[in-house]
């Protein structure tokens, strides 16, 4: 038991601190795509805080079941789900659809971004499969289990909390989860906002958005082959006053 204990203790600081190295990767507003952009703070993020709280209490709830095989454990972790769950509901009023006033919104693709944490999640995993086969228990599983709720749940975060909304009068840029505060780029936007969009691979397409006397914007975003042709058409319709 105490060999788990160390083991369990030593793989909860390395993941802190791995968390801590990724989130400040994610903490950089301005990258060089977008360098010349001004984003103005906004309030504190709490999609960002609720994730934080309730996944590390999450992983820790497992790791104590992991370590004294008591599964009841399971049931403290039932708050910090529910309540990743019920936030992440939270977010969707307020993604910005509106297909009355024709607004646009483009959301990034999480992975070129944000890697770092996509690779922390894939590494948990990992880490169960291998302490799986080095133990005589099932238990350790319940790391691949979390990995996945926890790749889910930060790109769902990711992707509803950041991106572009353009409609026919204002250019809005926001990038907040996994920053602890939001930070928006609105300007008025003119007749001339033109959009490139270049195919990376299947479902991956990288966007570039260009004003007269604006920086221009790159943006890599995963489209539907709908989703692309709807985009060329609303552009279109603003870019000649038919919105």
């Amino acid at each position: 038991m105490s060999r788990g204990l160390f083991f369990w203790v030593t793989f909860f600081v390395l993941w802190l601190l791995a968390l801590q190295r990724a989130t400040g990767h994610a903490l950089k507003v301005e990258s060089l795509q977008l360098r010349g952009t001004t984003f103005q703070p906004g309030p504190v993020n709490a999609s960002t805080i609720m994730f934080h709280v309730c996944l590390t209490t999450l992983l820790c709830v497992i790791l104590i079941v992991i370590v004294y095989e008591n599964p009841a454990v399971l049931w403290f972790g039932g708050p910090s789900v529910l309540a990743t769950i019920v936030q992440g509901a939270m977010i969707l009023p307020y993604r910005g659809f509106s297909q009355a006033a024709r607004t646009r919104r483009i959301s990034p693709y999480w992975i070129t971004e944000q890697w770092p944490l996509a690779l922390l999640g894939l590494s948990t995993s990992a880490a169960g499969f291998v302490w799986y086969f080095l133990s005589t228990n099932a238990y350790p599983l319940l790391l691949v289990g979390y990995s996945a709720f926890f790749l889910y749940a930060f790109a769902f975060y990711f992707e509803h909390s950041n991106g572009i909304r353009i409609t026919p009068t204002t250019f809005q840029y926001v990038r907040s989860f996994p920053r602890l505060r939001a930070y928006v780029h609105r300007r008025p936007r003119s007749k001339e906002l033109g959009l490139t969009i270049r195919r990376r691979r299947r479902g991956i397409y990288k966007l570039r958005i260009r004003e007269p006397h604006q920086s221009d914007i790159e943006l890599t975003a995963s489209l539907s082959s709908r989703q692309r042709l709807t985009l060329e058409l609303e552009e279109y319709f603003i870019r000649t006053d038919q919105a």
